[in-house]
């Protein structure tokens, strides 16, 4: 795009992966019109919660489980917030699942249909599960951030939500940034207009089915945390 090539060439077999990192690439590169953040992003109603974390923490193996559980999926790489209104867009994709996650959703959604798995890459397994119709259908319909929560997988933990001071809750989103730089002054309102309205979390979690009632339980009651 524009005459860069910002990847090294990988063998043919890795194409679909190379393909959605390109896309993410033009898209974090490109776009600017919106406030970019490394994040996955699905609502309930018009109601949004981010997820903003790190390779290995579960948040696409959660993505996936609440997309196909009830929840509405607006991305599961990137948040896109309109400066304007502080409203974030949908770009629903494939969800990317890496390494276990690949088998743990297969099991827990085997209505889903993934697709082959990609070995060897940079990543590690790669497999793609296809968005669903319903997030598809409506990717033109914002929502508004209520939530801001950081998921953090770990083995047999029992669910636990965290609050989260909104100066650290603000800290967390602008090192998840992609483009922050790019706005200056309006990214900082922007940021800080979500931060001032949302609720900020640090999620622990063992259970697939034990997060997914968390968040039915946060959604139905809002000042309801377990």
């Amino acid at each position: 795009m524009d005459g860069i090539a910002p990847f090294f060439s990988l063998p043919r077999a890795q194409t679909h992966a190379l393909f959605e990192w390109g896309l993410n690439w033009c898209v974090a590169s490109h776009a600017h019109r919106f406030l970019i953040l490394h994040g996955a992003v699905l609502a309930r109603g018009d109601r949004a919660v981010v997820l903003p974390a790190p390779p290995g923490s579960g948040k696409s193996t959660l993505t996936a489980a609440l997309a196909y559980r009830g929840w509405r999926l607006l991305s599961d790489e990137l948040t896109l917030i309109d400066p304007q209104t502080g409203f974030v867009h949908g770009l629903a994709r494939p969800v990317s699942l890496k390494n276990e996650s690949i088998d743990v959703i297969a099991r827990f959604l085997p209505e889903a249909r993934l697709g082959p798995v990609i070995p060897d890459t940079k990543k590690g397994a790669i497999a793609f599960l296809p968005a669903p119709v319903d997030a598809i259908d409506a990717i033109g319909v914002p929502a508004r951030i209520d939530w801001v929560i950081a998921p953090r997988f770990k083995r047999d933990a029992h669910p636990t939500m965290t609050p989260v001071t909104r100066p650290d809750t603000f800290r967390t989103l602008i090192a998840n940034a992609f483009n922050y730089n790019v706005h200056g002054r309006a990214g900082f309102d922007a940021l800080g207009g979500v931060v001032g309205r949302a609720q900020g979390f640090v999620f622990e979690y063992g259970s697939l089915n034990d997060a997914i009632a968390v968040f039915d339980r946060l959604a139905a009651e809002p000042g309801l945390i377990a």
